[in-house]
């Protein structure tokens, strides 16, 4: 078996030697071209952004729409209104960025310039008042690194970005914004109190057991930590768009991400999934975002809010936000509910002529609410188009049904008149 081997060992050198004593580069340089078709930056940005943009976007023609299915309710602000505020607050930024204009940098530029202070300030603030955040005090740090792509969030509401990752989203304003976003996103919906509660667990159990169920416990913990990520990168997709800014420009942060070398790595061990699965997240969920309404929504929010005060901080490696009194309790930032989900599923489906996977969110709407007639409407006009294609006389009795029920709670709903005369 030894000679075997050893036989073996010779056979390979002689053919790696073989190679290079014949100097044929041709053959050489084919085999290195076949391997760089799996690892190519090129093909796995492209490929990502390619799957991030392109959506199923074709809504059924003529189909029956009252849209009664909204995500919130908002005022559609008139291009006038939108001037006098832009210009309002342009006035307001001049004092702030003369301001930044004033701190010096050290000679090794270990502390951002005015121009980089400028834009995460207008960054923070675009996102914070398009999205009712203005209630809270943000900090956003610049940590000197020309290596690391990364940034993070801490408990104080502190967002840390990695200078590497700064420079190398400088230009895209876009891109940048969703990093920032992401880790707003980390901290609205509560992902480091989740992750120090479980952390907390997790290091009892380490105390009292260092065997198995440790092990499975961490495992599980990565897991579902894995799932934050993935839900980071939704919301900070949702700020964005009510922000104003283009989804598909910063995209290219995650594509970046998937670009880099991490697909080696075992993800079962990380609390961050692969940029593949981030970019499958964003491209599987987008097809269901109301990018329209969420635009709408945000330059509403942003309208009636002032803009942030802002102020370098004492150790000049970060900037400190102050935040818009005049926000209500009731207009502060709140993470979608199941039942907005839902109606945002269910509304983009049945707009795709996806009838099925419709009636599915619809019921769970129904569920959550059964005292709202929309859902039954929809229900019964979804149920309708399966008769149609399908003609399977159930999708008509219960297309009957679904109206008779939204007769029963909105008698005198035109829409739902017009639905129950139909059938």
């Amino acid at each position: 078996m030894k000679k075997i081997f050893a036989l073996f060992i010779l056979l390979s050198v002689f053919s790696i030697v073989s190679d290079v004593s014949a100097k044929d580069y041709t053959k050489i340089n084919t085999r290195a071209i076949k391997k760089t078709q799996k690892f190519t930056q090129t093909r796995i940005y492209t490929e990502s952004m390619d799957k991030i943009s392109t959506q199923n976007t074709s809504v059924v023609k003529n189909i029956k729409d009252p849209k009664l299915l909204k995500v919130a309710d908002y005022e559609v602000l008139t291009q006038a209104q939108i001037d006098e505020k832009l210009k309002s607050d342009k006035e307001f930024y001049k004092k702030y960025i003369n301001d930044f204009k004033k701190v010096r940098s050290d000679n090794r530029n270990k502390r951002a310039y005015a121009r980089d202070y400028t834009k995460l300030y207008k960054t923070v603030d675009r996102l914070a008042r398009a999205n009712n955040l203005a209630y809270m005090n943000f900090r956003v740090v610049f940590i000197s690194d020309y290596e690391t792509f990364n940034a993070y969030s801490a408990d104080n509401n502190c967002i840390a970005v990695y200078s590497a990752l700064y420079d190398t989203l400088a230009d895209n304003d876009d891109a940048l914004a969703f990093v920032i976003a992401h880790e707003m996103g980390h901290l609205m919906l509560g992902h480091l109190q989740r992750m120090n509660e479980m952390n907390k667990r997790t290091y009892e159990i380490a105390r009292i057991n260092t065997g198995a169920t440790y092990r499975l416990k961490r495992l599980a913990d990565l897991k579902e930590f894995r799932g934050m990520e993935f839900a980071a990168d939704l919301e900070a997709a949702k700020l964005l768009l009510r922000a104003g800014y283009d989804l598909d420009k910063a995209a290219e942060a995650i594509s970046f991400m998937n670009a880099m070398y991490d697909s080696h790595q075992a993800e079962y061990r990380s609390t961050h999934p692969l940029g593949k699965k981030r970019v499958e997240n964003i491209a599987q969920n987008r097809k269901y975002f109301v990018e329209e309404q969420w635009k709408e929504i945000g330059l509403y929010n942003w309208y009636k809010s002032e803009p942030l005060t802002a102020r370098v901080s004492s150790d000049r490696a970060s900037l400190i936000f102050g935040r818009d009194g005049n926000l209500s309790n009731q207009d502060y930032f709140r993470p979608e509910t199941l039942e907005q989900i839902y109606t945002r599923y269910a509304y983009k489906s049945y707009l795709y002529g996806e009838y099925k996977e419709a009636l599915k969110y619809l019921d769970k709407l129904i569920s959550i609410n059964p005292d709202n007639f929309a859902p039954y409407l929809y229900a019964s006009y979804a149920n309708e188009y399966l008769y149609k294609e399908t003609g399977n006389q159930h999708y008509l009795e219960l297309s009957k049904t679904y109206a008779n029920s939204a007769k029963r709670l909105a008698p005198n709903n035109k829409y739902v008149i017009e639905q129950a005369e139909c059938l």
